[in-house]
């Protein structure tokens, strides 16, 4: 869904997104953060994926949970607990639909060149890959993995680093997404999404950062496309207030 709602703002956005290198900082990012207003974003900020800092990432932070009904939660966890919920008999066996694709049809389809074709194998980055850059910060279960296939490349985002792969496996860069999207300090970033459009040539990506203290909630949609097909140069980052 933030994939949606990045690439339907961001075509809205005015020209000056497409940022250049000329003034890019030494550590591949210039510009402001965010704009204060909810439903806002500051100016864009120009990334360069290649030249960003490869630092620690931090650790995840956690939403406080709240319930529709706080009764009613209670109650409902009280009953699973003592077993008075869920079904216990008369399990029903769904059959399918349509009978299943005689086996080998996969395999005559890709030879035959009308269907899906495998073109390479091969594993894209694993959680002791991403600890090994990034420390403990990534030591997350389950993972929030996004992958998105441009004209040369695959971008990979899960949690919070990024990385892309040549579309023969060979690994071009990674990146903290804390830095990729100046997250401030004290914020957390999570739910990653990235897509490639073909119809422009350009690459989104969108995420969320929050951050929750004893007196305050704040957070940002984060959002940003890429100023051409190559995901290893320059990007246009947004942050929107979502607080109110």
């Amino acid at each position: 869904m933030l994939a949606v709602v990045a690439a339907t703002l961001l075509i809205a956005l005015p020209a000056q997104i497409w940022g250049t290198t000329a003034n890019a900082a030494a550590n591949g990012q210039t510009g402001s953060r965010r704009a204060a207003k909810y439903g806002t974003s500051g100016p864009p900020r120009t990334v360069e994926f290649r030249r960003l800092p490869q630092g620690a990432g931090r650790p995840a932070g956690q939403l406080p949970f709240h319930p529709r009904s706080s009764t009613g939660f209670k109650a409902a966890k009280h009953a699973a607990q003592s077993g008075a919920t869920g079904r216990r008999s008369g399990v029903i066996d769904v059959k399918p639909a349509s009978p299943p694709a005689p086996a080998g049809a996969a395999t005559a389809s890709a030879s035959s060149g009308k269907g899906l074709q495998l073109g390479a194998a091969f594993p894209m980055v694993d959680r002791d890959t991403q600890v090994g850059w990034y420390g403990n910060s990534q030591n997350l279960a389950p993972p929030d993995t996004q992958l998105a296939a441009g004209p040369d490349n695959l971008v990979e985002m899960v949690n919070s680093s990024a990385s892309i792969v040549s579309k023969s496996g060979a690994l071009q860069g990674h990146a903290n997404l804390y830095n990729f999207f100046q997250v401030p300090s004290g914020e957390t970033f999570t739910d990653p999404r990235v897509q490639y459009d073909d119809g422009t040539g350009f690459w989104f990506a969108s995420g969320l950062s929050f951050a929750v203290t004893s007196t305050t909630a704040q957070s940002a949609v984060e959002l940003a496309v890429s100023s051409t097909a190559d995901p290893m140069g320059t990007w246009a980052v947004y942050a929107v207030s979502v607080s109110s």
